[in-house]
């Protein structure tokens, strides 16, 4: 029939797993220290489906939680880690309060100065968000820094990203960034991730 539809409630097989996740989750938010984990298992196995268990978690304790899926072939893999950083701060200036917002905006500014502002805005667009104020305005901080991201090298960019994810986690704002499929991404994106 075609009102016919399969749900499924329960991910079956994998309570240790989640466990495991929801207990690294809790203590991420008692802690505030980072935690990477790596979720492997054959095709199909529910991987991701099991990381998607620990989202409503993220979500109630005033979190942020990003997904993106690398497609098999890509040549920039680095760009979609860059658009899943691009996406967190669009949430993040959708979702906090103007105190918030001024708080990541000044640990930002102590952490990399203004005028490294403008480089960052090269690889992270939406960097204005963080900080109420126009492309133009952002772009103008860094007057002598250089155009291109091109220039920028692998470590410049972990930097960069390391520094904006300090500056928007915290306990009380824990941050969720799952890659799906990292095998098909390359060696450059994974040294970033």
């Amino acid at each position: 029939p075609s009102n016919f539809s399969l749900i499924r409630s329960k991910l079956r097989g994998r309570d240790a797993e989640i466990r495991t996740m929801n207990d690294t989750f809790c203590k991420l938010t008692t802690t505030g220290v980072s935690e990477v984990m790596f979720v492997s298992g054959f095709s199909g196995s529910g991987k991701s489906r099991l990381v998607r268990t620990v989202v409503p978690h993220v979500a109630v304790a005033g979190g942020f939680a990003i997904s993106k899926k690398f497609p098999q072939g890509i040549d920039d893999s680095l760009s979609l880690v860059l658009e899943a950083i691009n996406d967190l701060i669009i949430m993040v200036s959708e979702d906090s309060t103007d105190e918030e917002l001024y708080s990541i905006a000044s640990e930002l500014i102590s952490s990399v100065g203004e005028v490294f502002l403008s480089v960052i805005h090269q690889v992270l667009p939406s960097i204005d968000l963080l900080f109420n104020v126009n492309v133009t305005s952002l772009a103008s901080l860094g007057r002598g820094m250089p155009e291109q991201t091109s220039g920028l090298t692998n470590e410049s960019i972990s930097f960069i990203l390391k520094t904006l994810i300090t500056a928007i986690s915290s306990r009380d704002r824990p941050v969720l960034l799952h890659f799906d499929d990292i095998q098909w991404t390359n060696a450059s994106s994974l040294s970033v991730m």
